[in-house]
């Protein structure tokens, strides 16, 4: 199992969760347990960048995220990715992997903090409007 800390780029107070995920996942299926975990549609783009690498639905910048397991893109804790969501890939989540464990298992959120914005406040600056005091 890889333990991964989700952190949404541009908010403050920061908005993370935690999750524990498959080590043999794809990085589509952890695109599908976060779309669902996050509450969005998953209708959306998307993408990881992990070291200067797009990965995605299959396309012409991007390798086939349906073929690219979690094990073999971040073989050890304290490898950083990027998730991008959105019409206009305005959502970023910065993804770290903290631990990894020999235990077989499912998708499961461990724990967070704040509510996580609506998929269409229109990113991080959307956001903030909306919540501007």
């Amino acid at each position: 199992m890889h333990e991964l800390n989700l952190r949404f780029e541009g908010i403050q107070p920061p908005v993370w969760r935690r999750i524990a995920a498959p080590s043999r996942a794809t990085l589509a299926d952890l695109h599908a347990y976060l779309h669902t975990m996050l509450g969005w549609s998953g209708q959306e783009d998307w993408e990881f960048e992990i070291r200067g690498s797009l990965y995605g639905p299959p396309g012409e910048r991007r390798a086939n995220a349906r073929k690219t397991r979690l094990e073999a893109i971040a073989p050890r804790p304290r490898v950083r990715m990027v998730y991008r969501y959105g019409a206009e890939l305005e959502w970023e989540l910065d993804v770290t992997v903290e631990t990894i464990t020999a235990d077989p298992g499912e998708f499961n959120l461990v724990e967070g903090d704040r509510d996580i914005p609506p998929e269409d406040a229109g990113g991080p600056l959307g956001y903030a409007d909306q919540n501007a005091d």
